[in-house]
């Protein structure tokens, strides 16, 4: 284990970061989808959840959307490469990480 101490976020990037008044959107997905153009990237983040009209007659899901997020191709390559780095750096703590397979 290296004897490196986490570097505070204030000395990472010069900017500093002001939260509105009515504060930001906290957001939980379990749910991605992407789409884009020539010049930018849109993901969608939802919620996988029982269908409201649906349920309790029948196993259909819906999807609640909560946000979503457009970005030019640069920062949608910068974000890949800060997950890469973040996924790396867990899985060099915790052991590699899998993708749950659901039974039919």
């Amino acid at each position: 284990m290296s004897d490196e101490k986490p570097v505070p976020e204030s000395e990472i990037t010069p900017f500093m970061w002001i939260e509105p008044e009515e504060g930001i959107c906290d957001v939980y997905s379990n749910f991605v989808h992407m789409n884009w153009t020539l010049f930018d990237v849109r993901i969608r983040f939802g919620q996988i959840v029982p269908h409201p009209e649906q349920q309790p007659q029948a196993a259909v899901w819906a999807i609640n959307e909560w946000a979503a997020v457009t970005m030019p191709w640069g920062q949608a390559k910068a974000l890949r490469d800060m997950l890469i780095d973040a996924v790396k750096k867990y899985e060099d703590v915790n052991g590699e990480i899998t993708v749950p397979t659901l039974p039919t």
